[in-house]
């Protein structure tokens, strides 16, 4: 039966897209599905997409929370729950308005809503919960394991419990048990982002090095597949950063083996099939050296086209003309590249290089697809090339847009106007190394 309420940004249900009936699996997925669309690291500059995210935001904490979704489908009105009675009278009442004052920075009055719901309820499991992570604010450790302890024997597969379980022993000096903590958390909760970082901070502690790495790059795995840039980037900076010698090695085996024929292969065709949708998941599949070794990958992929292809369209088909295009087909990428890297730095996106190459490398690939089959195509007259000319060049403007803005987080009207400069930028690089080196090596004018 079709949903008859209005459609309004106060209809929780619809602002995620699922149904009444959806499990909070369902409601979280469709909330990171949607917020990766519309985070603002993704759309800087947008207000509209920035009031979606935080009315996604609010839809997802009230359908995710047992008792607050109980409030809000019985009463069909948000502002119970955006603004609670001042005269409580149930648990569920003290506890609502618990979660109001949380919300609001106000931990003294939240602390004691939730006391209040307790006394009224002794098993209330969502209050002892809630309780303790405002204990944690305050810096009450052991009243926040005393209720983690509580929400843990009344129902042991609280994550959340566990995490801040993790939490207050880490702050007490408990380390290895913190980690413990923090394992059971992600046991229930494969996606708990947080309880991977703040597990790999404790590794890191107590010197276990490689347990460490894991744990912060997942983190920032999960991070930049939620559209959450900014943490990817901290995350990546705090790796390079504090632990250099560990990450030497692991740069050094993975420049070494890392490029599989199967997924490299895999990767171009879905650059060429879908860059507007793929580019941000292709690239988050790989860290920060990954990344550059697939963007100088693919680029090494569009010179072999571009050389090959216009070497047999080349009248001095000599070695000498073989070597002039490769380096101008390179000239083209380390200009693009550095295009995007000046773009980057105007734009002040922490990206990093990593995303420049990668981007420049993605761009160039569908103009040395186009060179190494032009030979070919004239064959058939100018209309197949023209056409060929046409598609390659719409494909390099969607890679260059939808990555500069789903990895670089340009603004769209910047990625649209750079866009077309910086194409031209490297074409031009490209053509005027082509002349230079034409003048040395064959002395034309």
């Amino acid at each position: 039966m079709p949903d008859s309420r209005p459609d309004s940004r106060d209809d929780y249900y619809r602002l995620l897209q699922v149904s009444r009936s959806a499990s909070r699996t369902d409601i979280k997925a469709a909330f990171r599905r949607l917020a990766r669309r519309y985070h603002p690291d993704l759309n800087p500059n947008n207000p509209k997409a920035e009031d979606k995210f935080r009315a996604l935001r609010e839809a997802y904490e009230v359908l995710t929370d047992k008792v607050r979704r109980q409030r809000y489908d019985q009463t069909q009105n948000p502002d119970d729950i955006r603004n609670p009675t001042a005269t409580p009278e149930t648990s569920h009442d003290f506890y609502i308005r618990g979660v109001y004052h949380a919300l609001s920075r106000s931990y003294q009055a939240a602390l004691a809503d939730y006391t209040q719901a307790i006394r009224l309820d002794p098993r209330f499991t969502e209050a002892y919960m809630r309780r303790g992570q405002v204990r944690y604010v305050l810096g009450d450790d052991s009243g926040v394991l005393e209720d983690c302890q509580s929400a843990i024997a009344l129902d042991p597969d609280q994550s959340q419990a566990y995490y801040y379980q993790g939490l207050a022993r880490y702050r007490l000096g408990y380390t290895q048990s913190a980690i413990a903590a923090f394992t059971e958390a992600i046991r229930r909760e494969s996606d708990n982002t947080k309880a991977y970082y703040q597990r790999g901070l404790a590794h890191q502690d107590i010197q276990e090095t490689p347990q460490a790495i894991a744990d912060f790059q997942t983190a920032a795995f999960q991070y930049r597949d939620q559209g959450d840039m900014a943490s990817y980037q901290r995350l990546q900076d705090h790796i390079y950063q504090t632990m250099p010698t560990y990450r030497r090695r692991i740069a050094t085996t993975k420049a070494l083996g890392w490029v599989q024929v199967g997924p490299f292969v895999s990767l171009l065709f879905t650059l060429l099939s879908n860059p507007t949708g793929e580019i941000l998941s292709a690239y988050a599949r790989l860290d920060r050296q990954q990344a550059v070794m697939t963007g100088n990958s693919l680029a090494v992929v569009a010179d072999i086209g571009f050389t090959v292809g216009l070497y047999k369209l080349t009248q001095s088909a000599t070695w000498q003309a073989a070597v002039a295009l490769w380096i101008s087909g390179g000239a083209a990428f380390l200009a693009l590249a550095a295009g995007l890297a000046i773009a980057r730095g105007w734009q002040r996106r922490r990206s990093g290089w990593s995303g420049d190459v990668f981007l420049a490398g993605a761009m160039v690939l569908p103009m040395g697809i186009l060179a190494l089959i032009s030979p070919y195509l004239r064959e058939f007259g100018t209309g197949p090339e023209l056409i060929a000319t046409l598609f390659a060049g719409s494909h390099t403007l969607l890679i260059g847009y939808s990555g500069s803005t789903q990895i670089q987080a340009f603004s769209e009207k910047a990625a649209a106007w750079l866009m077309p400069g910086l194409c031209i930028l490297s074409a031009a690089a490209g053509w005027g190394v082509w002349q230079l080196l034409a003048v040395l090596m064959f002395g034309a004018s």
